[in-house]
């Protein structure tokens, strides 16, 4: 069930979630992917209209993740579901693709070069540690400027690879 990029993915989410009967919800980002297509993050519910307990499954926080998120997020919509009986008052969200810039570019950050798990702050705080060395290695892991589409993953992976082995000991 493992999809061939983001868009095959997303649409076998969303044609997934129609024929279970979800409440499907398509929310879409400014960003674009490569060939300046649209991206969206997706929502399926399953179950209760009006949930007292939800179970929430999400996938794509790091972008690249979202191959394997997906397919979970398929195997639950098609194999596990369908067979289940949810108990009154309970639903099952699925979040697809919560960094679909990410998702679609091959890249664990978002269309702002942000780490969404490393860069989560609850309302009222502010970022005031650095660990040491970030800045010295971190344009390594967290290129500043999109991917260029017409290099290949494996060699990208291996320019990676070669530039870090520079900082190891």
């Amino acid at each position: 069930m493992f999809s061939s990029d983001y868009w095959q993915a997303r649409d076998r989410f969303r044609q997934a979630a129609q024929s279970l009967n979800c409440v499907l919800e398509t929310h879409p980002i400014k960003a674009l992917g490569p060939q300046g297509r649209s991206l969206s993050i997706d929502i399926a519910r399953y179950g209760s209209k009006s949930p007292h307990t939800t179970l929430i499954l999400s996938s794509g926080l790091h972008g690249v993740e979202g191959y394997c998120g997906s397919a979970i997020q398929m195997a639950t919509l098609t194999d596990l579901l369908p067979q289940l009986t949810l108990p009154k008052g309970m639903a099952v969200l699925l979040i697809h693709a919560l960094n679909p810039y990410g998702f679609a570019w091959n890249r664990r950050c978002n269309e702002d070069n942000i780490d969404l798990n490393r860069n989560f702050l609850l309302p009222g705080q502010s970022f005031f540690w650095q660990p040491s060395g970030l800045w010295s290695t971190g344009f390594f892991s967290e290129p500043p400027s999109t991917p260029d589409p017409t290099r290949s993953l494996y060699s990208q992976a291996a320019g990676l690879r070669a530039a870090i082995w520079r900082f190891i000991p």
